[in-house]
């Protein structure tokens, strides 16, 4: 498949005009590889490139100095790959579990209400929950599943004690997601990040009409995580996370607030 892309690349035919400090299929196989790497957005593939660029240069045409955020996204938008880079996956990096309603499908008037575990784009496993909660589901489901080394993201759903341990308890890391049905950790970790700056990182993108500002916030210090951690009796949380997203569009500004625990 890769050399097939790679072919693929080298007959884009390059619409710019005027000087151009990078050639075109040095920069396409930037973003094809960068987001192959787990790079999201724009500023993280910069980035990427200013890391690795003394290597890529030794593969690909470069420019003397790294492409920016802003050549990159220009690129990606003006041969519309917008469809092609969100396709591509790390294959095994992350299994992210997820409850899901089955529409149309019913038993005398019963909805089916399934838990999924997705992994590399495909779904690897699966259990039916019923009407019941989450996280037993989740519990039952993470028993088969070969989970060391791996990182597991999972929705505010299944934010619980046993959950956690459960995943735990598969040598895998875990992302929780923590919204209003844990009040307690919610308010602890509003409390956390109100009075500790912790660790901040900004992007900001801006295309198809709209701007938007992402600001990511974590805090390690263990002494802060284990008073957030005892609120929810979570073990094992190493990190807190909060990332607020601002959008302006011409219908307005709209500010969205995530916060997660990772173990």
């Amino acid at each position: 498949m890769f050399t097939d892309i790679c072919r693929a690349f080298a007959n884009f035919r390059d619409y710019r005009s005027g000087t151009v400090k990078h050639p075109l299929f040095g920069l396409l196989m930037i973003l094809f590889l960068s987001r192959i790497a787990g790079c999201r957005g724009w500023d993280a593939p910069a980035d990427w490139v200013g890391a690795h660029f003394d290597l890529l240069r030794r593969h690909f045409d470069l420019s003397k100095r790294p492409p920016s955020a802003d050549t990159l996204r220009r690129t990606a938008e003006a041969y519309d790959l917008d469809d092609f880079l969100d396709a591509l996956v790390a294959e095994d990096a992350t299994v992210h579990i997820d409850g899901k309603r089955a529409r149309g499908a019913n038993l005398k008037g019963q909805v089916h209400h399934f838990v999924e575990a997705f992994c590399g784009g495909k779904v690897i496993d699966m259990v039916e929950t019923g009407s019941g909660a989450e996280g037993p589901a989740i519990k039952q489901l993470v028993k088969g599943l070969d989970l060391a080394g791996k990182l597991v993201t999972i929705d505010a759903a299944g934010t619980t004690p046993a959950v956690a341990a459960a995943v735990r308890g598969r040598a895998a890391d875990v992302l929780l997601a923590v919204e209003g049905n844990q009040p307690s950790l919610l308010d602890a970790m509003r409390t956390a990040f109100g009075a500790n700056a912790g660790r901040a990182h900004t992007i900001k993108e801006h295309g198809h009409g709209r701007h938007e500002t992402r600001s990511a916030r974590t805090i390690t210090d263990p002494k802060i995580v284990a008073q957030v951690a005892g609120t929810a009796n979570i073990q094992d949380i190493r990190c807190l996370c909060r990332i607020e997203r601002t959008r302006i569009t011409q219908d307005g500004i709209v500010t969205i607030t995530t916060s997660a625990a990772d173990l």
